[in-house]
């Protein structure tokens, strides 16, 4: 995950055509508890969540809080900028660099390849 964090949409596995769609990803967790508040919605939550034994919940807990009231009150959100820029950088790579592999096969021969090497170059 890192820093590109969870995509809002993914295959359940590579080649796979059914998708894992999370549409509340990009909004924010007190947006949601207060819409359900309004709603009378009851709603529960993780406990395991307010450990800050876990790793992801001290970041959360202690370090973007921290981050938030000494150095920039908006953190998240330029977090999350980072992280669309990371995604859309990983994807760009990625689609470059299996284009430019496909165009470097010369020969394939079961699960062997011969490449030309002066493409990759």
């Amino acid at each position: 995950m890192g820093l590109g964090g969870i995509k809002p949409k993914r295959a359940v596995s590579p080649g796979s055509d059914i998708m894992i769609i999370r549409p509340l990803l990009t909004t924010w967790k007190k947006d949601i508890i207060a819409y359900l508040k309004e709603k009378d919605v009851p709603y529960r939550t993780d406990s395991s969540n307010l450990q800050n034994k876990y790793l992801r919940n001290k970041i959360r807990l202690d370090l973007i809080p921290l981050f938030e009231k000494e150095y920039n009150s908006k953190i998240k959100q330029v977090l999350i900028n980072l992280g669309e820029i990371i995604n859309e950088n990983y994807d760009l790579l990625d689609n470059l660099s299996d284009a430019l592999l496909k165009d470097s096969i010369v020969e394939k021969h079961e699960n062997k390849y011969v490449l030309d090497s002066s493409v990759l170059s």
